[in-house]
């Protein structure tokens, strides 16, 4: 009734009071500024327990929401370690040496279909080549790649007709993933071709895009 009227109205005129205070005013605008993020490269920040004091790269400062704030931090890391995930590191002779042999051990199943492709063979082994090259994206990015072909293949008239296989490594990863399956492959007449996607490895980019391109 009339009791709960006169606290309701002393409510209001205790919010009016704290609006027209100038010591609040400027702690009210933050927090309505607070829930609005800008993507300005953000260099120095002051942590505090409800509010933190951003400085950007054009010099300005700006107060932010911890709370709000530190959650769009968190869901910024799990964006980028998707799209931008760690570059896989290596050098080109992790690739192995562009020609090699493989042989396999005596008396293995390995060792009778090597001598089954190789005629008059007096030792169960392939002679192997690696290349390099490079091809260009739709979008203009380079891409590293590497070849690996038996020698026998390549002077095969009808080499082109041969099987291969076309490796795509993991996320974060590299064409380096491949080689495990290079001997056996070879091994089986089949080509292994290998490929650095956009923005891992050696290849251009800077986001990966999990297949799209």
């Amino acid at each position: 009734g009339l009791c709960d009227n006169e606290e309701y109205e002393d409510s209001r005129r205790s919010r009016r009071s704290r609006r027209s205070d100038p010591r609040l005013s400027g702690s009210l605008q933050h927090r309505r500024r607070s829930v609005r993020f800008s993507d300005a490269d953000e260099i120095e920040v002051s942590r505090g327990y409800a509010f933190d004091r951003v400085k950007t790269a054009d010099g300005k400062v700006k107060w932010e929401a911890s709370a709000p704030r530190r959650a769009k931090e968190a869901y910024r890391a799990v964006v980028k370690l998707v799209i931008r995930p760690p570059r896989a590191d290596y050098c080109i002779d992790d690739l192995g040496p562009r020609t090699f042999e493989i042989q396999a051990p005596e008396n293995s199943l390995i060792s009778s279909a090597m001598a089954n492709r190789k005629e008059n063979a007096p030792t169960a082994s392939l002679s192997c080549l690696r290349t390099d090259f490079e091809v260009v994206s739709a979008d203009d990015r380079r891409l590293s790649c590497s070849l690996w072909i038996t020698l026998e293949d390549v002077l095969r008239k009808d080499s082109l007709n041969k099987p291969l296989v076309l490796y795509s490594h993991g996320n974060a990863s590299c064409r380096l993933e491949a080689l495990p399956h290079v001997a056996p492959l070879l091994i089986l007449g089949i080509s292994v071709a290998a490929f650095d996607a956009s923005g891992s490895g050696h290849s251009d980019g800077e986001y990966v895009t999990l297949g799209h391109r």
